[in-house]
This record gives C-alpha cells, sequence and structure tokens, in this order.
C-alpha cells in the first residue's frame, strides 16, 4: 500500500528548481532555498506553477493547486521564465504551503514517520518511505483548509453535517433457513425509505431505512424485528431483543433505544407514565413534530415488552402477527406471561436498591442490632444504620406513655415457615382514577380485562351482563347497565352511584362559602383602615 502512495518525481533537485525559476541570483533565492531544504520535488513544480502568471492575465493561487499523489506529467520545462521572481514572494508562497514548525507539527512528524516505519515492517523489510511522510507533513496545510481547521485560531471550525443515520438490521445471513442453504445472505430489494429518528440528544433527524429481504424464504428483517411467512397464519413476526432504534409510528417515526432507556429511568425514579414522559420530551424538543402521547405509549411497550419476555424466558417462542398495533402486542405479551398474574417466582428471592427492597421483620432487626433492650424503629434493610444516640437520651425526660399502649408498635416477629419474604405491587397510573383494581367477584383477586370500564377479569366477564344485586341473577335491562329492570334494584343502584357525587357538591359548597366569608372579612379590613369612608354610614 505504501508502494502505491508513492508520487511521481521530477527530475532535478529542489534547489535547482526554484534557482531555474525565480533568477540566477543566489543570494536572491538563499532564504527559500533553506526553507525548501527538505521540501518535496512535486510541490516544487506547483510552486513554480504559481509564481509565474500563466499568460491570461491573473496568477493562481498556490493552495487551489492540486498537490497530494499528483502523477508526473513532463512539462516541467513550461514553469519559468528568466525574468526572476523576489525573494520575498517565493518565501511568502513556501510558508503558505508548509505548515508550521510548531510543537505540534513536529509531533505530528514523528507520528507519521512511526506509521510509515509499521508500514514498511509489514511490506517485508521494505526501506522506510521518508519522502512519503515528508510529502503527507507537508500538504498539513492543503488538509486542514479542506476539513475547515485554521490552525491560527482557536475557535471551532465549520465541521462538515453529519450523513443520515442508517436504520438496518444487524443480521447478514437469514436465521430461518437451514446453516446448509448457499443463498441465505441477505439482500436490498427495495429502495431505502425516508424515515425519521428521534436521538438521544431529543432532536428529529432524518435517516434512510433498509429492508432486508431473504430470497429463499421471502422473510424481511427491519431494525427491531424481522418477519416470515407461514402457510396457516400468514405472517408472523419476531423481536429482535438488542435493536439500536424502536419504531414507535407506522408513519415512518422511530426513536433510539437510548431514548427507551431514559423513560425507564423516569419511570423507576420519578414514576412518571408515558404521557407525562411525552410531555416532557415535547418541552425539550426545538422543532415539530411533537411526540404524541400514543407514540410515547409504542416506545413504552416495545420496550419493556422485550425486558418481561427475557425475564420470563420466553423470548425464544414469542411471536404475532406482522406489525401489529401495539394494543396486539400488549395482548400477545399478556398472554405470553400472564400465568399467575405475570409474577416471576424469581423476584420473591431478589431486592436491591434498584427496585424493591426486602421486607425486614423483628427479628432481623434485633439480628442486626437495630433493636435494643425492647426499643426500637423500623427500617430498611441494608440501608438503614443503628441509630446509636437514640439510646443516650435520658428516660427521666421521657413524657409516659399512656396506659395500654405497648413501647413499641406491634410488628412482626419474623417470616411464616415456608414462605417467602414479603414484596410489593406497584403500578403507575399516569394520574388516571381507577375505579376498580380487581375483579368486582369477593372471591377473585384477577386482573381486569378493561381498566377504564370493567368489572370483572377475563374468566368473570360474562357476569357484566347479570343484575350485579346479589343473589338476583337476572340479566341487565339494558346494555352497560348494573341491574335488572326491577325499581328496587335500580334505585339501590342509583344511591351507590351518587355517592360520590353528593360528597363532590358538599365540598363545593363548603368552599363556597369559606370564599364569601373571606371577602367578607376583606371589605371590613379596608373599611376600618380608611379614614375617606364616613364611620355614621354603618349605623
Amino acid at each position: 500500500m505504501v508502494k502505491n502512495m508513492m508520487p511521481a518525481r521530477a527530475s532535478g533537485g529542489p534547489r535547482s528548481e526554484l534557482r531555474r525559476i525565480a533568477g540566477k541570483t543566489k543570494t536572491q533565492t538563499k532564504d527559500a532555498v533553506d526553507v525548501l531544504d527538505n521540501l518535496p520535488k512535486l510541490l516544487v513544480h506547483d510552486l513554480a506553477r504559481a509564481l509565474h502568471d500563466g499568460g491570461d492575465g491573473h496568477e493562481p493561487r498556490v493552495l487551489e493547486v492540486p498537490v497530494m499523489a499528483r502523477e508526473h506529467r513532463g512539462d516541467e520545462h513550461e514553469h519559468g521564465r528568466e525574468d526572476g521572481v523576489p525573494a520575498e514572494r517565493a518565501r511568502d508562497l513556501v510558508e503558505q504551503v508548509l505548515p508550521r514548525l510548531t510543537a505540534w507539527a513536529s509531533s505530528m512528524l514523528t507520528l507519521l514517520r512511526v506509521v510509515a516505519l509499521d508500514e514498511a515492517i509489514q511490506n517485508a523489510g521494505e526501506p522506510i518511505p521518508e519522502a512519503i511522510v515528508e510529502d503527507v507533513h507537508a500538504e498539513l496545510r492543503i488538509i486542514f483548509e479542506f476539513l475547515g481547521v485554521n490552525p491560527d485560531s482557536n475557535e471551532r471550525p465549520n465541521l462538515p453535517p453529519l450523513p443520515p443515520p442508517i436504520l438496518c438490521t444487524d443480521r447478514l445471513e437469514c436465521i430461518r433457513c437451514p446453516p446448509n442453504e448457499t443463498r441465505r445472505s441477505l439482500r436490498r430489494r427495495e429502495p431505502p425509505k425516508e424515515v425519521r429518528v428521534l436521538t438521544s440528544n431529543l432532536e428529529w433527524r432524518n435517516a434512510q431505512l433498509f429492508v432486508a429481504h431473504c430470497v429463499v424464504c421471502n422473510s424481511e428483517y427491519y431494525p427491531d424485528s424481522y418477519t416470515y411467512a407461514t402457510p396457516a397464519t400468514g405472517r408472523r413476526q419476531v423481536l429482535e431483543y438488542s435493536p439500536a432504534f424502536f419504531r414507535i409510528s407506522k408513519h415512518g417515526l422511530w426513536a433510539e433505544r437510548r431514548v427507551a432507556l431514559a423513560q425507564e429511568r423516569t419511570l423507576v425514579r420519578f414514576r412518571a407514565g408515558w404521557s407525562n414522559f411525552a410531555d416532557w420530551i415535547n418541552d425539550q424538543l426545538p422543532h415539530r413534530p411533537r411526540i404524541t402521547h400514543r407514540q410515547s405509549r409504542r416506545l413504552f411497550l416495545e420496550h419493556f415488552s422485550r425486558r418481561l419476555l427475557i425475564a420470563h424466558l420466553k423470548q425464544e417462542s414469542f411471536s404475532l402477527p406482522a406489525h401489529a398495533s401495539a394494543a396486539v402486542l400488549a395482548e400477545h405479551v399478556r398472554r405470553e406471561i400472564g400465568a399467575n398474574g405475570g409474577v416471576l417466582p424469581s423476584a420473591f428471592d431478589h431486592g436491591c436498591t434498584q427496585c424493591t427492597h426486602v421486607k425486614r421483620y423483628h427479628a432481623d432487626l434485633i439480628r442486626e442490632g437495630f433493636v435494643q433492650d425492647g426499643q426500637g424503629g423500623v427500617g430498611v434493610a441494608g440501608i438503614d444504620e443503628p441509630d446509636l444516640n437514640a439510646g443516650e437520651l435520658p428516660a427521666a425526660h421521657a413524657a409516659p406513655l399512656p396506659e395500654g399502649l405497648p413501647p413499641a408498635p406491634a410488628a412482626q416477629q419474623e417470616p411464616e415457615q415456608g414462605e417467602t419474604r414479603g414484596y410489593v405491587r406497584m403500578a403507575v397510573m399516569d394520574g388516571k382514577t381507577v375505579t376498580h383494581r380487581k375483579c368486582a367477584l369477593d372471591d377473585c383477586r384477577g386482573p381486569l380485562m378493561d381498566f377504564r370500564s370493567g368489572r370483572f377479569c377475563e374468566d368473570h366477564i360474562a357476569l357484566g351482563n347479570i343484575c350485579g344485586i346479589m343473589p338476583c341473577g337476572e340479566p341487565v335491562h339494558s346494555p352497560g347497565a348494573l341491574t335488572c329492570g326491577r325499581e328496587d334494584h335500580k334505585a339501590c343502584a342509583l344511591s351507590v352511584a351518587s355517592k360520590p357525587r353528593h360528597a363532590q357538591l358538599r365540598k363545593a359548597t363548603c368552599l363556597f362559602s369559606a370564599l364569601t366569608f373571606l371577602l367578607w372579612a376583606t371589605l371590613q379590613v379596608m373599611w376600618l383602615y380608611t379614614p375617606s369612608v364616613p364611620r355614621q354610614l354603618t349605623a
């Protein structure tokens, strides 16, 4: 590779070339020749072209002449004239081409020599290409101009625009075809599509979406999933569990994985749901489009569905219809991991500061030294340390406890035999009011099918069409009603439903009365401290 980088050289050395161009007086070109001692011959030819007019009335610029890897064209006799050029001008042109001999430039030259030495060693001991090193070092100024870097300025250069992100699968071969298939490599069947990506910097960027295709089984691979054809159920979709991007809308909107991780952190730390997270992102976005609550919900489901499937070891067997909506994805995930309410058996034995704390019993407090002489408090295992100052307070200054009050609150002494430690189930409802938390049947604790308007779980959903007054058993008088057509049952349901309304009405009445009293008191104070109001008018 080094030999291919060697440019063609012109005949003659740099000193003779510059003398022939600038004139025959040695003292006139002495300074310029000293600067050009190590200048490559190729660069001297470019300097010679720049020192003279081209005969058309204008003078070319030195830095506009391409000097990297030019082949010798054999026109070295057309460079100059015999009338001579001032040495000051030649020196200025040389300084424009050569980089300044600063410590940084010397370090660059040393680095280039080291790279060339390594390259020579790899090429079976060829000589060190010192001329190539000097060529690259001499042309650093042109490289600077190409990159927009000014060595004389401390300002940040204007970098070229970033290329658009490329959204494609990480796979190179189809994983559904057998290993002995010779045409497993994925192909691009359609041109790329223009999409928009929400980056981790909270800005929208235009991107290119490539869909890979298998010519054998007609599978299609996307950045976050792949689809395949089945004879019975049509096309199915399998999730990728470590994608760099998630699709959050069917209209060409994607989001980086780090945005989903930020949403997870806001859920754990701030208890913020997807709608609040979307509002927070929209506050940071300088330009449209705004991310909607539905798109934020889709990002939430895409990320946490994968987390749950991996935790339940269901990632290998899970699939769903191709290009399904967020509701269909959530339904299939619940169906896949919905055994026992989706509880992980291993979660009962786990506790850390990142998710939940292990319940601490009274026996644990005594064993850790938190409870001394029958006195103690409550705390979190592994976090709260014993408060030694609490036991040093004199008991004489403490107020006596009321009769019948124990010195410490009742606490469970130790976990029951054969049972795991307690845990807390937490659900973020995102500010929504949920009327029922479980199935309305007393003996059932299953989750509701519809948290918005449902009352029963999936097993007892048929009871929604039967009168809610036990043990009537008659069908409801109209769809969505709670009772049958009997007047006493309808009146009972109406009284139960009107209790919250009466409470709100009483609260509003009390608030109005309080505001009226405050207004009257304010007017009285203003009258007392205003001298322009005659007192006898109030009689």
